[in-house]
């Protein structure tokens, strides 16, 4: 699938992904290392300290694997094009990942894209402690999206709300909500055989209304920044399409925090745009890419790169 001068399909891995020590090669290198030390700069902590040693507890948490996991994808798409890698064709992140694409397409600087995930983080961390919630993914579904939303709506009350959090690939889907509904509804979708539900661990209820007083305050933070026009084509995850203006990308950024992932429909838009995919970060969209596109897997290649030899290596191939 490597050719030289071809244009790969760029994606960032979110929250969820972060372990202690990754991306430690890169360190070899001053520009990653400038860039870590920017990012504890504008943190006012070690954030890089963080990333390599943990422990893994401290590096989970939300307010700390949020801006670890923006500063290495965007550190790394910096040694990508410093070592001659390619723009990207097109450009898409999971949930917090989506931070990184907007960097990587000109739409934010790093240090606004910093502030701004930094915010997120500590307002995503305030709203899971006003309501006990979580998230469940429900592995091999026997149940479509749709019927799934209605199983929830269903089963759960306006008051403790269970919807569709992530539509990540036939094999994956993920719902969030207040914990007592969502453990009812995993209760039902089990006893059905609708699926395997595995309980998240993270820290609330993400995608879900129940992440609406975060969404208020994130939603004047990210309209006080001048977002620019996209210089990649960026797709959003809450369409799972190219915005066509920067309004439009700005209401869907401001939307996500409380809406589905549609990265199955995200993968399907980029897949227009290249064959070649490239995860850049912790390894969590490449399965998921690979499900997603089984139909025509022999004309796809989809791979992670988050060390150095692995960044070495594809520049060299596709120059």
């Amino acid at each position: 699938m490597f050719q030289p001068g071809l244009q790969p399909v760029m994606v960032f891995p979110g929250q969820g992904a972060q372990r202690p020590g990754m991306g430690d090669s890169l360190r070899e290198h001053k520009t990653y290392r400038k860039h870590l030390a920017l990012a504890d700069e504008i943190l006012g902590f070690r954030l890089s300290e963080l990333m390599t040693g943990g422990p893994a507890e401290t590096l989970t948490r939300t307010d700390i694997a949020q801006p670890a996991l923006l500063a290495l994808e965007t550190g790394l798409y910096t040694l990508w094009r410093e070592q001659g890698g390619v723009q990207p064709a097109a450009v898409a992140g999971h949930s917090l990942g989506e931070y990184s694409a907007l960097v990587v397409a000109g739409v934010l600087n790093f240090s606004d894209a910093l502030h701004l995930v930094k915010l997120r983080a500590q307002l995503m961390q305030a709203a899971c402690e006003q309501v006990q919630g979580g998230m469940a993914a429900v592995l091999k579904p026997g149940i479509s999206p749709d019927d799934l939303v209605a199983l929830c709506q269903q089963l759960a009350e306006p008051s403790a709300p269970v919807v569709l959090a992530n539509d990540n690939s036939p094999q994956q889907l993920v719902i969030s909500g207040e914990i007592q509904a969502l453990e009812a509804v995993c209760e039902v979708i089990k006893s059905q055989k609708l699926g395997r539900p595995v309980k998240l661990k993270v820290a609330g209820a993400f995608h879900s209304p129940l992440m609406q007083s975060a969404q208020a305050e994130l939603a004047a933070a990210i309209k006080k920044l001048k977002l620019q026009e996209p210089q990649i084509p960026v797709v959003m995850n809450v369409s799972g399409k190219v915005p066509d203006s920067v309004p439009e990308l700005s209401t869907l950024l401001t939307q996500q925090i409380i809406s589905p992932v549609r990265w199955r429909d995200s993968v399907s838009r980029l897949e227009q745009f290249g064959r070649l995919f490239l995860e850049l970060g912790p390894s969590t969209l490449t399965p998921l890419i690979r499900q997603c596109l089984s139909d025509h897997q022999s004309e796809i290649d989809a791979r992670n790169v988050l060390e150095w030899d692995e960044l070495e290596t594809v520049v060299k191939a596709l120059r």
